[in-house]
């Protein structure tokens, strides 16, 4: 089973971001966060052979390069992680997405 490791990422990540309230950015909607998240697994999934012991610095770039992609922010994307981590039912549908559109 691929671990999910963008989103261990992104956990560690979020305790360690200070972000600004006083710009309140966007949430991303629901589809573009969920394309991002399977976006970032396919690519993983494509890179399991060549993955290195460096995945930390690996699945930043990796995260970034797809947020540019769909054209946003980290803070935005930190916020809606923020927003679905306090409901988790939520969360675990998208997840269920996200693993079902990876599986295909």
């Amino acid at each position: 089973m691929v671990k999910s490791w963008i989103f261990i990422i992104s956990i560690l990540l979020l305790g360690c971001v200070n972000i600004s309230h006083s710009k309140d950015p966007a949430l991303l909607s629901r589809d573009i966060f969920r394309s991002i998240l399977i976006d970032c697994e396919k690519y993983q999934i494509s890179q399991i052979d060549t993955m290195k012991s460096d995945g930390f610095s690996k699945d930043s770039l990796i995260l970034e390069n797809v947020l540019n992609n769909y054209n946003c922010s980290t803070e935005q994307y930190y916020k809606t992680l923020s927003f679905y981590m306090d409901q988790p039912d939520t969360m675990l549908v998208i997840f269920k997405e996200v693993k079902d559109s990876v599986i295909r």
